[in-house]
């Protein structure tokens, strides 16, 4: 991946840990690049087939499969946590011009136990886009993972 996109991702997903919601330079750059707002990665229950899919029932779109790097686990619900050189977890990627504007009521359906950041996605050794993914407040442990 590019030196530079990767220390944009690093920089927003590093003000959303520190609570900060305001839109940044990196992320607005980020957006100018990939209009990383019309993404949504998932790796639980709002992929396809899962208990939650019908919340994007107002994006139709496109999805693709492909992978994040970090670590995932099973609490009361899947959750995950990003790490720039974590292992590779299998992602349903969506793609859909309603996302943007749905941000607010799919934020308000995660609650306080997630938070949206940026995150690379990645289809084989390819950096296919960058998108939104709910990451879990309480980090996910490369031990809770196995």
């Amino acid at each position: 991946m590019p030196f530079d996109v990767l220390q944009l991702v690093l920089e927003v997903t590093a003000a959303r840990r520190a609570g900060r919601r305001d839109a940044s330079a990196a992320e607005h750059e980020l957006e100018r690049r990939f209009a990383s707002s019309a993404w949504l990665a998932s790796y639980g229950s709002l992929a396809p087939d899962g208990r939650n899919h019908g919340e994007l029932a107002r994006c139709p779109g496109t999805w693709w499969q492909g992978t994040v790097t970090g670590y995932r686990a099973e609490r009361q619900w899947p959750v995950f946590t990003f790490v720039e050189r974590g292992p590779h977890v299998p992602v349903w990627l969506l793609h859909s011009r309603e996302l943007p504007g749905q941000w607010p009521a799919l934020d308000a359906f995660e609650g306080d136990e997630y938070r949206r950041i940026l995150v690379p996605v990645w289809q084989g050794d390819q950096l296919f886009a960058v998108a939104n993914l709910y990451e879990a407040v309480i980090p996910v442990t490369a031990a809770e993972a196995r």
